[in-house]
């Protein structure tokens, strides 16, 4: 048996991030947006009328730390940009209050422990 290949654990993560939101009545609204190469959102979701923007970061090992310590000043700044552009296209969303969450996963066991940051930015 081959071990996954880091695609297929990131969707398993990902799967797993959208599965614990709904379960926490969060309505997904997209997964994976992105904008011509300029950056990518993992998950926006609305929550008790909040549009809600998510980081998903995992670990298979913590060789290289926590999952929720990997995210640079750089990715939040891409992030941020990406966030404008999407309420830039979708205006229905632009009069709704908006925030960042980050939900780290530790798949070291092959099973999603997740912990789930709310307004990180």
């Amino acid at each position: 048996m081959s071990e996954a290949s880091t695609r297929e654990v990131g969707e398993r993560a990902e799967q797993a991030a959208v599965d614990y939101l709904v379960d926490s009545n969060y309505v997904i609204v997209e997964r994976n947006w992105n904008y011509h190469n300029i950056g990518e959102i993992d998950i926006i979701a609305v929550k008790d009328e909040t549009l809600v923007f998510v980081e998903v970061r995992y670990r298979t090992s913590t060789r290289y730390g926590l999952p929720e310590l990997s995210i640079s000043h750089g990715k939040w700044q891409k992030l941020r940009k990406t966030a404008k552009l999407y309420l830039a296209k979708h205006g229905a969303y632009r009069s709704k209050a908006c925030r960042f969450d980050v939900i780290a996963i530790d798949m070291m066991s092959g099973e999603a422990s997740l912990r789930h940051y709310v307004n990180c930015l």
